[in-house]
Formats: C-alpha cells, structure tokens, sequence
C-alpha cells in the first residue's frame, strides 16, 4: 500500500509509458522543501513525522524483499494521499538484483544531494538497502527539525536531545547516530 500503483503500461509509438495513480501532494511539499535543499524547512509534529517514516519503511521494505534498492529515497519522492497515506514513487535510479552494472559516467551522481549515503555517492552499485535506509535516516531528521542532520552538511551540533530537551532524549541521538552512520 505504500508504493504507488501502476495501473497501464505498453508502447504507443514505439515509446514506452505507463500510467500511474494520482495523487497530487508529496512530502517535500508538504514540509516547504525547494530546490535550495540546505535551507530549513517547515517542522513536523513528532506523532506525524514518525507515521509518515514508518510508512515509508513499509513500502521500502516491501522493495527490498523483491531486491530492489530505490536509491533516492527523499521528500519530493514520496506522495502523500488525502487520508495521509505515503506512497513511493519514482524508481528510476533503482538497482535490481541480479542486475548487471550499469555503465554510467564515472561523474555521475546516482540519487539526490544529501539524502544519498557516502558509499552511494562514492559508488552507485555499492548501493544497499542500508543506504536506502540513511536516506530514511536524513528525511525523518529532516521531518522533525526542519533542517539537515550533522552527519550531511546540517550545523553542528544539533543533536535531538538539546533542540527537544525533556521530549526526546540521548535514546534518538543514539538512533540518528546509527541511521547516518
């Protein structure tokens, strides 16, 4: 339920297509993301911060069960339908498995500016589920300060414990730590 339903697909003049549900919201969106992504953005409320991470990790986990690897898990990759519900889109940098290398220039970036693990970033194929799950690590960051974690050009410093002290503490530092490590 939480990777967006294809409904059609074939050729039409030796092109292929496929046709996709609606849904017109995305998270990226929703928190005021932009193209300049180390600007802050809007906040979330914990309760729905954690829900729409939860249901990303769902529809993430329904991938990596077939061997898929997303590879840019972000905020303006993730729908979001009227009852709340998150869905994931946008498989083109995908890894199969089993797949054979893909032949890409040796510059070329696979997945968005920092959302995207170091080993991806370092090299595409080296791509894991774990890097999908860094990606969900930066993004629920994100979610909860509106801004980028230490670990990927965020200030320093800005550990959970101190920006919500009494509400979260050293449990969801240590949590972040392992997510961006």
């Amino acid at each position: 339920p939480h990777i967006a339903g294809v409904w059609d697909y074939g050729e039409h003049q030796g092109k292929p297509y496929f046709v996709m549900e609606y849904v017109c919201d995305n998270l990226g969106s929703l928190i005021g993301e932009d193209y300049v992504v180390e600007e802050p953005t809007r906040r979330l409320r914990p309760d729905r911060a954690v829900g729409y991470t939860l249901q990303a990790l769902e529809g993430l986990a329904a991938l990596h069960h077939l061997g898929i690897v997303h590879r840019d898990v972000k905020p303006f990759n993730i729908l979001l339908t009227l009852n709340d519900q998150v869905k994931l889109i946008d498989f083109g940098l995908s890894k199969l498995r089993g797949e054979e290398k893909l032949n890409l220039p040796g510059n070329m970036m696979v997945g968005s500016p920092y959302y995207t693990a170091p080993e991806q970033e370092q090299d595409p194929e080296k791509a894991t589920i774990v890097s999908d799950l860094f990606s969900v690590g930066v993004m629920f960051y994100r979610f909860l300060t509106g801004e980028l974690p230490p670990q990927v050009g965020g200030e320093p410093g800005k550990k959970l414990s101190e920006l919500f002290p009494g509400v979260m503490d050293e449990t969801w530092d240590r949590f972040f730590d392992q997510a961006m490590h």
